[in-house]
């Protein structure tokens, strides 16, 4: 066996371009130097989004320059309650979100921590749809593994995305929720 070092080193290696649980908090842009900016910054001292709790309910409200598309967070909380959200061309899709002065589409259940991806990843449902959005900074082959305990069987989902591309795939209708 080799030096710590030398193991904690393959340990990486092997890492590396491997599926990965979705789950600690992130915002993700479609700039990687912005990325680096605000990576390790809490939900409300970011300038890209309004965000407050109050007695009409969680507000979010993205604020970004003229020539972005998107933008996702997860891994967040409001009264308690888990929040993870995409904004991608002008709909705010959100699992928590009352106030919104955009398209705003409300879903119930998050199974981001249900799916293995090479890159980050966002899954939400209510009752008979779906939507999984996945965003990149480089170019890369995205595969997902979504767990059986989603919809029924282990869903493999493969597709390249190019440079800061995001992409929305939407499921319905689904079948009945699945039972273990």
């Amino acid at each position: 066996m080799g030096s710590p070092r030398t193991v904690i080193a393959l340990l990486q290696l092997l890492m590396v371009g491997s599926l990965v649980g979705q789950s600690d908090f992130l915002v993700m842009t479609p700039d990687p130097a912005v990325n680096q900016q605000i990576k390790g910054q809490a939900i409300t001292e970011l300038d890209l989004l309004q965000y407050a709790e109050g007695g009409q309910g969680l507000t979010l409200n993205p604020q970004l320059p003229p020539h972005w598309t998107w933008i996702a967070g997860r891994g967040t909380t409001s009264n308690g309650q888990p929040v993870e959200f995409f904004f991608r061309n002008g709909i705010m899709f959100a699992t928590d979100v009352e106030v919104c002065s955009f398209r705003n589409r409300k879903y119930g259940h998050s199974f981001t921590d249900r799916i293995q991806s090479n890159t980050f990843t966002i899954g939400i449902r209510h009752d008979r749809e779906a939507v999984i959005f996945v965003a990149t900074e480089e170019p890369k082959e995205v595969r997902l593994v979504v767990d059986a305990s989603v919809f029924g069987e282990e869903k493999v989902i493969e597709f390249p995305l190019g440079n800061s591309e995001s992409q929305l795939i939407r499921i319905f209708p689904l079948k009945e929720p699945y039972r273990p």
